[in-house]
């Protein structure tokens, strides 16, 4: 409690009028800093509480706080619930608004395929088709016979459609029998193709009605277009013409420029070559009008060649002579070194020699030494040690 005694926040939500310290950063948030000092004050309420000798022997929690933190959670509850609730009735209602919107879709499709279905099935008929006459079933039937009559003009002489021994009479029964068929037939004929036709002209009275309309439209279209590609083509002819008249003024400026130009070259002192190395205003040579070397100039040239031919005739016998001096004294040293070598190898020669007697001295003495070494400790005992004992009692 004396800790929030210079600045507190009410757990009521009276805020006094100083902020503690550690929550000066987040006075732009009141609400946050109320609840804070709140917490800190029920901690301090609750430790109190704790270390109250009075309340430790009753033990458990405080029922008022206990009943706190039960309205509390029933009122989250109850707010969860709401919301729950708030949530569910409008997926509810949104399923809904989707389920309308799907229906009124499919049903627009459903309509939309069943008048195109009615309409394919009223204008686009197999039998209305162009190329029907390739899939009638009924071509062969209506597909006249391979021969009329024997002076049928499509039968030639190869044709081998008449034949020797034929009996008029059965020509006649033949052609008597066919021909009532041929009657029936055509009557049948008649009547179907009466009704198609009577089908087909109704078809062809909705297809040309359509056809007049799409007509009056196309034309229409075509007739903006030809009037748009008028005024696009007009447009193009005056750019076109424009453009024409730019281009020849260019390529006449530039001719004419061209001209002007071949015209100062040619006569310029570099093509005329009226100097051979020209100057300029500083006294250096200017590159791009240099066309050749003056008289004195290819003389000195020549001079300085000469000059360089003399000096490389003089290296070049300094060269040999310097090599022939060289050569000398490689031989000389050559000479030197091998006496060296020579005399080194003698005083070699020399010192192992005397080396090898020292040695051989060296080494007969050791041999005398380990001789005298085994005498002395050979441990032979001889009649004469014997006889020093008891000497001085005889």
């Amino acid at each position: 409690m004396a800790e929030l005694s210079d600045a507190h926040t009410l757990r009521d939500g009276v805020q006094c009028s100083a902020v503690h310290q550690d929550l000066t950063h987040l006075t732009h948030e009141p609400d946050l800093v109320t609840k804070l000092m709140g917490k800190r004050q029920s901690e301090l309420e609750r430790r109190a509480r704790l270390f109250d000798t009075r309340r430790m022997r009753w033990g458990g929690a405080d029922p008022q706080y206990l009943d706190a933190q039960i309205e509390e959670k029933q009122q989250m509850a109850a707010y969860d619930r709401t919301t729950e609730q708030i949530f569910s009735q409008n997926a509810l209602m949104t399923d809904e608004v989707a389920q309308a919107v799907e229906q009124l879709r499919q049903e627009a499709a459903r309509e939309k395929e069943m008048s195109t279905k009615a309409y394919s099935s009223q204008h686009l008929r197999q039998d209305m088709r162009r190329e029907y006459a390739l899939s009638d079933p009924d071509h062969l039937k209506k597909d006249r016979p391979a021969r009329v009559g024997d002076d049928d003009p499509r039968c030639g002489v190869a044709s081998m459609q008449k034949f020797d021994g034929e009996w008029a009479a059965d020509k006649k029964m033949l052609h008597g029998v066919q021909r009532e068929w041929c009657l029936d037939q055509i009557a049948e004929h008649e009547a179907q193709a009466q009704a198609e036709r009577e089908e087909k002209q109704r078809n062809d009275e909705a297809v040309i009605d359509a056809n007049h309309v799409r007509g009056l439209i196309e034309q229409a279209t075509r007739d903006q277009a030809r009037a748009n590609k008028l005024d696009e083509t007009n447009c193009n002819l005056a750019l076109a013409g424009a453009r024409r008249s730019h281009r020849k003024d260019l390529l006449q400026k530039e001719a004419e420029a061209v001209h002007m130009h071949a015209t100062n070259v040619a006569l310029s002192d570099r093509m005329t070559e009226k100097y051979d190395a020209q100057r300029g205003l500083d006294g250096r040579l200017i590159r791009d009008e240099y066309k050749r070397l003056s008289v004195e100039q290819e003389q000195a040239v020549y001079d300085a060649n000469a000059r360089q031919v003399l000096e490389k005739r003089a290296q070049q016998r300094a060269a040999g002579a310097a090599e022939y001096q060289h050569s000398e004294q490689t031989q000389k040293q050559t000479v030197m070194l091998t006496a060296i070598q020579q005399e080194q190898k003698r005083l070699e020669v020399e010192r192992r020699r005397l080396l090898d007697g020292e040695n051989a001295v060296i080494a007969q003495a050791q041999r005398n030494q380990q001789s005298n070494l085994g005498r002395t400790y050979a441990n032979h005992v001889d009649d004469g040690f014997f006889g020093r004992f008891n000497a001085s009692a005889r």
